[in-house]
């Protein structure tokens, strides 16, 4: 039996297992979603590469293709254009790989990144089912011929590859959650200077307001307002974002374990800042 055949199914198979845990990023963290997930897309270059010659097949001049063939060349070339939207787009938005990318208009990248996600889901099943007969095949030979010098050596260079791969990763995880963290903290820092001066602006337009009308209600007599610039909680929470995963939710409004922690941090940091006088 061919190498080539059983590293396809290999391929094949941790594809599968990959884009299924791109799913559960809430379980896998942001980390390994990025991580992964361009090693996903990795694989697929390798997966096109492995099956060229089909694409040969279905470009050769006065090759009749059948309803299935045309319906498979659909199915794949949505496929291709989904997943790579998908790895351009979750570069445009990577929060660990390129932090410091900050792209503008990055809720356009976001929804481009989860609607073309699901919607390779029910394309990829389809692709899944119209190969599932030679997918059973395929392992099936692999199973009978699985005590083959060929066999052997694909298993055990892909095993070492893989074992490389999960200790490389285990490596750099804590460099990149370190350089994540530092990225988290400058971000969050910005940002809380950024609602401190939102705040403070929309309180000074309000007090310019009310001592406007206070010197009209005095017959021109200006009355100075005294009284320091208050933020309100309310104020100082809706510049701050939760860094916790991609969806960025606004520490006013949490929408996860990880954004009630930030919310209370960013409050007991305004009670520090505005103590008493907040009240």
């Amino acid at each position: 039996m061919k190498k080539k055949f059983v590293f396809k199914i290999i391929i094949d198979c941790i594809m599968g297992a990959l884009f299924i845990s791109m799913y559960f990023l809430t379980q896998t963290g942001i980390l390994f979603h990025e991580v992964f997930g361009l090693l996903l897309g990795i694989l697929v270059l390798i997966h096109l590469g492995l099956n060229q010659e089909w694409f040969k097949m279905i470009f050769k001049k006065g090759k009749k293709k059948t309803a299935r063939t045309k319906r498979a060349i659909g199915i794949n070339f949505f496929l291709i254009v989904a997943i790579t939207l998908i790895i351009i787009s979750g570069l445009m938005i990577s929060i660990v790989l390129l932090p410091g990318l900050n792209v503008s208009h990055r809720y356009i990248f976001v929804a481009i990144h989860k609607l073309t996600a699901y919607g390779a889901v029910a394309f990829l099943l389809v692709h899944f089912l119209l190969h599932l007969k030679y997918m059973k095949g395929m392992i099936k030979k692999i199973a009978q011929h699985r005590r083959t010098k060929a066999v052997r050596q694909v298993f055990v260079s892909t095993g070492a590859l893989v074992v490389v791969v999960i200790m490389l990763y285990a490596a750099g995880t804590p460099i990149l959650e370190n350089v994540t963290l530092q990225q988290e903290a400058q971000t969050t820092q910005e940002q809380k200077s950024i609602g401190i001066a939102k705040a403070n602006q929309s309180t000074e337009q309000t007090i310019q307001e009310e001592t406007v009308t206070s010197a009209e209600g005095d017959s021109g007599q200006t009355v100075e307002n005294s009284t320091a610039p208050i933020v309100s909680l309310n104020d100082y929470l809706s510049g701050l974002y939760c860094t916790g995963c991609s969806k960025h939710c606004p520490l006013i409004a949490p929408a996860c374990a990880k954004g009630e922690a930030q919310a209370q941090v960013a409050t007991q940091d305004y009670e520090n800042i505005y103590g008493d006088s907040a009240q």
